[in-house]
């Protein structure tokens, strides 16, 4: 092997554990920012693992208020 390509690779290594340095980081910052958001959740009385449950719940009563919402706007018009 060549001492050019002996380096290329030692350098190609070198960005690979960069990378990997990085990349370990970010997932730290990632799982830190979960449990952030997690704990705003409990506060909020939010459970986490209830949390798509919730927003499906949500979701309903927002439809029905809204088709409330255009039925009454349909019976009794629009005052101008």
């Amino acid at each position: 092997m060549s001492a050019a390509r002996l380096k290329q690779l030692e350098d190609h290594v070198s960005s690979l554990k960069e990378e990997k340095v990085r990349t370990e980081e970010r997932l730290r910052n990632l799982h830190q920012r979960k449990d952030e958001i997690f704990e705003e959740l409990k506060k909020l009385g939010v459970d986490p693992k209830e949390l798509k449950v919730k927003i499906s719940a949500l979701e309903v009563e927002i439809e029905a208020k809204l088709t409330e919402i255009g039925a009454q706007i349909d019976t009794e018009g629009v005052c101008n």
